[in-house]
């Protein structure tokens, strides 16, 4: 869902949706705004219910934010404009390639293409209020850090590791 400007409108919740947490990941200039969406609903998965390969990389007390449809439902989200190497980032933060999901969607008020990293298993997670809910679900000042480690090594493409968040 990239414009043609190679930028994509990333529409990030949980940690995404705190703007002292995207800036501290992708730099103090990238563009964002926020953004009521509905047809999604935010879910708290636990560790227990966490796939092995993330298991082992996080602390047991670990926790993360998932989102999935549910039409009757709205989540506040953060849309990130990033480019390329931003945007794997996020991909690298969020275990993209273990837990999500990518899913476009045009919002009711913005016509720009977005995406959206759904759950695939609606089963798993507590349903949290998606309007308003505190980002941290782990030691903020913890998670900052990682970051900040992420954003130094952004330029090397390298993104830190979040081991034993």
């Amino acid at each position: 869902m990239n414009n043609t400007s190679n930028k994509t409108y990333y529409a990030g919740y949980g940690l995404f949706v705190d703007e002292e947490f995207g800036r501290t990941l992708f730099g103090e200039n990238t563009p964002n705004f926020v953004l009521e969406q509905k047809g999604y609903e935010l879910a708290v998965l636990e560790f227990k219910e966490l796939p092995g390969d993330i298991q082992e990389k996080v602390q047991p007390a670990f926790r993360i934010y998932a989102a999935r449809r549910n039409e009757g439902a709205s989540m506040r989200l953060r849309v990130w404009e990033l480019t390329p190497v931003q945007r794997k980032l996020a991909d690298h933060w969020n275990y993209g390639d273990i837990l999500y999901s990518r899913e476009g969607f045009v919002s009711d008020i913005d016509p720009r293409a977005m995406e959206i990293d759904m759950i695939t298993n609606n089963k798993i997670g507590n349903i949290v209020d998606g309007l308003n809910y505190d980002p941290y679900l782990n030691d903020k000042e913890t998670v900052l850090g990682f970051a900040r480690e992420a954003h130094r090594n952004l330029e090397g493409q390298r993104y830190g590791s979040k081991e034993r968040m």
